[in-house]
């Protein structure tokens, strides 16, 4: 619901630019209305606790070695890894970024990360359809509800680093997803 108001505020005010197109505002109105083939996509496949804000900004790697802390854990839910992973890879999509690895890679680490522990991991197509799955439902549950509320007093750089993310993560996302199945 809050998708779908916001969605249609954004589109009611006309804040569209070179970015947020009429195009794309319609393709995610039409997702925000008929969710089920990405929930179906999420909840295809294996399941696991979600820690729901899963960014480096809450994670402690300690200097001597050992194993990384986690904190921050009032979103935690169970769900598909995916969920967990687009969060994480928010920000690494930053203009200022620099990735340690190309996402691909990361992909791949995550995808045998999964493995380690018991989950039976997709295949790396299945896992990059669960992926735009997840980078489309936390558009709509996220950032448009964001957007539609704040779009008017959104610093530039701020919207320039959001839009950054979009170009790289979602549009694509998007478009893999209104092209029809895998």
């Amino acid at each position: 619901e809050d998708a779908r108001a916001s969605l249609a505020r954004i589109q009611q005010q006309g804040w569209v630019d070179d970015i947020l197109t009429p195009q794309r505002l319609d393709q995610l109105q039409a997702l925000a209305h008929h969710p089920q083939n990405l929930l179906t996509a999420l909840q295809t496949g294996p399941q696991t606790l979600l820690h729901g804000d899963a960014g480096f900004q809450n994670i402690l790697i300690p200097q001597e070695g050992g194993r990384p802390l986690w904190f921050d854990w009032q979103l935690t839910s169970w769900g598909a890894p995916a969920l967990d992973w687009v969060t994480f890879l928010h920000p690494w999509h930053y203009p200022q970024a620099q990735p340690p690895l190309s996402p691909a890679s990361m992909h791949h680490l995550y995808l045998e990360a999964l493995a380690r522990q018991g989950i039976s991991a997709p295949t790396f197509e299945d896992f990059q359809h669960q992926l735009d799955a997840a980078l489309l439902w936390r558009w709509l549950i996220q950032w448009a509800p964001l957007l539609g509320l704040y779009r008017e007093r959104l610093r530039a750089d701020v919207q320039a680093r959001l839009y950054a993310v979009f170009q790289r993560l979602h549009w694509p996302a998007l478009d893999r997803w209104t092209a029809g199945p895998p």
